[in-house]
């Protein structure tokens, strides 16, 4: 992984712990970054939950939206990976959001920190999170504000990658990421719909293979990009460029 000691470094050691965590530890609940994958052991424990309505659980387990009672009764089970998929679940609404801004697992309030549904204020109360694995992925988040991710980026306080992905982060700031040499910070830019056309150009310029076909699929990659991209001389970013436009001429 390429980093730059000015401003990826920390980004790239806080990736390889997290794999090394992930090696080290066969519990599917990272202490790192939470349930690595909560739904079998959601699963698992709704299971045990006759009581509970069976298309309001595959429905949680699909993580689409559950009705606001249904989560709000799983916010204190035993379960934190069903507690995790309440926290990132679309259907999430204020009362529940409060219980588990509260809860005991740093995993679990960090999954609320990802979910479009939570509001600026209660990722104000996250950032200043005793953990800072939950601090950490809430620069993702939509709901901030332009001047909020603006901060983080010039206090170094969120990983570069997020800021990258994030499409309220202000296009100034998006076309100064652009120059970054890491490659999560390429294809985070070439997947986000906020770019910029001088952004565009330069990922085409000097994106390599994978970032090339992120632009393709881009809505602010010009359709003239697009097929110049259908010419490129990997023959992979050609042939997905050209299915592409046979898709959406």
């Amino acid at each position: 992984m390429a980093c730059f000691i000015n401003e990826g470094l920390l980004d790239c050691l806080a990736i390889a712990l997290g794999l090394f965590l992930v090696g080290c530890n066969s519990d599917p609940y990272d202490p790192l970054v939470g349930p690595r994958n909560p739904v079998p052991g959601a699963k698992k424990y709704l299971e045990t939950r006759s009581d509970l309505n069976e298309a309001d659980k595959q429905a949680l387990l699909s993580l689409r939206p559950c009705p606001a009672n249904f989560l709000f009764g799983l916010v204190e089970v035993p379960s934190r990976e069903v507690r995790s998929l309440v926290a990132e679940n679309p259907g999430l609404e204020p009362g529940t959001l409060e219980k588990l801004l509260k809860d005991p697992e740093p995993g679990v309030r960090a999954y609320l920190g990802l979910n479009p549904r939570t509001p600026r204020w209660a990722l104000l109360q996250l950032k200043g999170d005793p953990d800072p694995n939950v601090k950490w992925g809430i620069a993702r988040n939509p709901n901030w504000t332009g001047e909020d991710l603006r901060k983080m980026y010039t206090e170094h306080s969120a990983a570069l990658v997020l800021i990258a992905g994030n499409p309220s982060t202000p296009k100034d700031i998006l076309e100064a990421l652009s120059k970054s040499k890491d490659h999560g910070v390429q294809i985070a830019l070439a997947n986000n719909p906020s770019i910029s056309a001088e952004v565009v150009r330069w990922l085409f310029q000097e994106g390599d293979s994978a970032t090339k076909k992120m632009l393709v699929d881009n809505p602010a990659t010009p359709k003239e990009i697009v097929e110049r991209l259908a010419q490129d001389t990997d023959a992979d970013v050609g042939q997905f460029a050209k299915e592409f436009l046979k898709r959406k001429p």
